[in-house]
């Protein structure tokens, strides 16, 4: 059945009259009457009673139209609701990283294995410092950030979602004489005349590394770096150590060797996001995520 004749039956049956219907349709009162005497022979009954002054409708013409109706209805709803879908799907996440760390190994696995099942969410990454990525997070700017969970579980306006653990290491330069001793057989208080220089970014590990060297006799000598290129330069000039986990870019650097040191541990790594309602593909994410950390 032809949609168009349908809806042609609509604006006559509308209207009552050939005539009204052909001007808002644009056709010849011929061509709607060919149109509707091929509809009533494919239904079977008459649907319009022709009168000198226009039509009306026969009783299943008024059945008819009551169904034709509802069925608009009905395929209209249809119609919103995919492209409400259509919607959501095509859709994209945002995602913060810290500026100068990559992705976890785990964390890209669990991200491409997301994608394979959602081909019609894209992930968007974005790079910040530490306190831009917290603020852009609590302002709704990015969706989710993907780092230290440290860094946010203090917080009430923040949930996480393991996905990973990284190494915590030292960056020293290494023209620094205390790596002579050779790097496997160094301990953290092998360290303890040096300057340990960090970022805002490390004001977690910062809380836990204070009592750490004291419990190895020794009070570390700390000092903040505003600019991460600077602090870098620093190390690899001699002026201090700083510290580095497994996803920093700085790892492969031929001017700075990674001390890894057992005492200070891992970090758990993984998916931080608003404690608010969610849009359908945070949740997406946020349920695909649980589900990966708990079968890896």
């Amino acid at each position: 059945m032809d949609l168009t004749v349908l809806r042609h039956f609509l604006v006559i049956a509308d209207n009552l009259s050939f005539t009204k219907a052909a001007e808002i349709l644009d056709k010849s009162e011929s061509v709607l009457s060919r149109q509707m005497s091929r509809l009533e022979a494919e239904v079977g009954t008459p649907l319009f009673y022709r009168v000198q002054k226009g039509v009306s409708l026969t009783p299943a013409g008024m059945i008819f139209r009551k169904s034709i109706v509802a069925s608009q209805k009905q395929l209209s709803d249809a119609i919103s609701e995919m492209h409400a879908i259509s919607n959501v799907k095509k859709t994209s996440i945002s995602i913060g990283i810290i500026q100068n760390h990559y992705i976890s190994r785990k964390g890209r696995l669990m991200f491409s294995s997301f994608t394979e099942e959602y081909p019609d969410i894209s992930l968007k990454y974005f790079s910040f410092t530490m306190n831009d990525l917290i603020q852009f997070l609590k302002d709704g700017k990015i969706d989710f950030v993907y780092g230290a969970l440290a860094d946010f579980v203090r917080s009430d306006s923040f949930h996480t979602i393991g996905i990973d653990t990284t190494i915590e290491n030292l960056l020293v330069s290494r023209n620094n004489p205390i790596l002579n001793k050779g790097v496997d057989s160094l301990s953290l208080s092998d360290f303890q005349n040096e300057v340990f220089l960090i970022t805002q970014n490390h004001r977690t590990l910062n809380e836990l590394f204070f009592p750490l060297s004291l419990s190895f006799g020794f009070e570390p000598k700390i000092e903040v770096i505003s600019d991460q290129t600077e602090l870098l330069a620093m190390v690899q000039f001699g002026k201090g150590i700083t510290f580095s986990d497994d996803t920093s870019i700085y790892n492969i650097s031929p001017y700075l060797e990674t001390v890894s040191l057992p005492e200070l541990g891992s970090m758990p790594l993984g998916l931080i996001g608003r404690n608010a309602e969610q849009s359908v593909t945070n949740q997406a994410l946020i349920k695909y995520a649980n589900q990966w950390s708990a079968t890896h």
